[in-house]
């Protein structure tokens, strides 16, 4: 069973996982800066020896501070039951217990809780949903899809268009079918996103007749 989350939902999840955890508490991912949030809920496992905490973090491998700092190491070190780890190349975050797990593009990381847009999804445990129920929200695990699907369309929707191309057909067999005859620029804003681009980029591609419209218009 899975649940797709969002902004504060991703948060809310990561500290239920920690509050419930009891064999074990997985945190994977790239970057970690710990959130006093975070600490405060991890901190109560210092009384709980037997749940075992593995953090795997990544990159900067010539200088492993720059994605975990000496600070946060520090605070993990004081546990009972800990394992820190590194992979050079690591960019999946993970984040799981014996109850769940999320697969996000969030990682442990305060600046990207607190600013970044960020999304996810909860995979449940076989027989932990009822069990899950009554640590926070009503889950909704029937709209997986079509939750995904309304989050990102909200993401595309508030994005800045960069380039349009749009494709031109022709009508034939009295409109029962269609013959592709050309491609057309809408919007072309390039220049303004990246500096050093060459003016003739279109060179590159193989329409003809491309009409511009210099700045991009919803209307």
């Amino acid at each position: 069973m899975a649940q797709f989350v969002e902004a504060d939902e991703l948060n809310t999840a990561l500290t239920t996982m920690i509050n419930h955890a009891d064999n074990y508490l997985w945190f994977i991912s790239p970057y970690i800066k710990l959130n006093e949030r975070i600490k405060f809920s991890l901190t109560a496992l210092k009384d709980r020896p037997h749940t075992e905490i593995v953090i795997v973090f990544g990159k900067n491998e010539n200088d492993v501070s720059k994605s975990m700092s000496l600070e946060d190491l520090k605070f993990f070190i004081d546990f009972p039951n800990i394992k820190v780890m590194h992979v050079a190349n690591l960019h999946a975050k993970y984040y799981g217990s014996e109850d769940f797990a999320i697969i996000t593009s969030m990682n442990l990381y305060e600046f990207s809780q607190v600013t970044n847009l960020e999304a996810g999804v909860i995979l449940y445990a076989k027989n932990t949903l009822k069990k899950l129920a009554s640590m926070a929200n009503p889950l909704d695990v029937d709209n997986t899809f079509e939750n995904s699907f309304g989050f990102f369309g909200r993401v595309i929707k508030q994005a800045k268009l960069i380039y349009e191309k749009k494709p031109k057909f022709k009508s034939t067999m009295l409109g029962l079918t269609s013959k592709y005859e050309r491609s057309d620029i809408v919007a072309d804003n390039t220049e303004k996103y990246y500096k050093t681009i060459n003016r003739n980029i279109n060179n590159y591609s193989n329409t003809k007749d491309n009409n511009v419209k210099p700045e991009y218009s919803k209307n």
